[in-house]
């Protein structure tokens, strides 16, 4: 589920460089190296805490949402609420608050 504990259930299958998400109604392929760029090029600084930002109308400036749009021309904010809970599943992220939700990578 969304970080949120709100929404629809997020199920993945492992395939090949990725995984297929199917999320309510929604379905994408998650690329890893996606994972990759979000963890080095916007999860940048250790011990930083980040915003999700996954709200379609109005995205929190800096937000994890906003990132994704920005540079990822399938996907939208919204696709930051089930990337982000992949991610701290897959334990490289985690995170604290409701509203805002907040993200910060995993220490080693």
């Amino acid at each position: 589920y969304p970080l949120s504990g709100r929404g629809k259930l997020i199920s993945l299958e492992k395939s090949q460089n990725g995984r297929k998400v199917r999320w309510g109604k929604t379905s994408f392929f998650l690329p890893d190296r996606l994972i990759d760029d979000l963890l080095n090029n916007y999860f940048k600084e250790d011990g930083k805490w980040y915003p999700l930002g996954a709200s379609m109308t109005n995205p929190a400036k800096g937000g994890l949402g906003e990132y994704l749009a920005k540079n990822y021309k399938n996907f939208t904010p919204r696709h930051a609420s089930a990337i982000a809970a992949i991610m701290v599943r897959d334990n490289l992220l985690e995170f604290r608050g409701k509203k805002p939700i907040e993200l910060k990578k995993k220490e080693k």
